[in-house]
C-alpha cells in the first residue's frame, strides 16, 4: 500500500477517535466527575474510553453518538447523545 495512503488513512481515523473522546468528555454531567466507580474517580477513568461510555449510558440512559467509519463529522450545533 503506499505510504501516502496510509497516512491518510490514519490522519483521518486519529481525527475520528479524538472527535469521540472530545464529544463523549463532553457528555459526563458535572455531578458524575467525582462519582466512584470500580473505587475510582469517574475523571481518572477518562482514559479508558469504552468504560466510560458504559457508566455515563448507565447513570444517564444516554448514549454518546459516535461516527464511526462513514459518518460526517457534525458542524455547528449537534446532539452529542444518538
Amino acid at each position: 500500500m503506499n505510504q501516502n495512503t496510509l497516512t491518510a488513512i490514519i490522519e483521518e481515523q486519529t481525527r475520528r477517535a479524538l472527535w469521540e473522546v472530545k464529544n463523549v468528555i463532553s457528555c459526563i454531567p458535572d455531578e458524575l466527575w467525582n462519582k466512584s466507580y470500580c473505587e475510582m474517580p469517574c475523571w481518572k477513568h477518562v482514559y479508558h474510553m469504552g468504560m466510560l461510555m458504559g457508566f455515563i449510558i448507565d447513570d444517564t440512559g444516554l448514549w454518546p453518538r459516535v461516527l464511526g467509519l462513514e459518518n460526517p463529522f457534525p458542524e455547528g450545533e449537534y446532539n452529542k447523545y444518538l
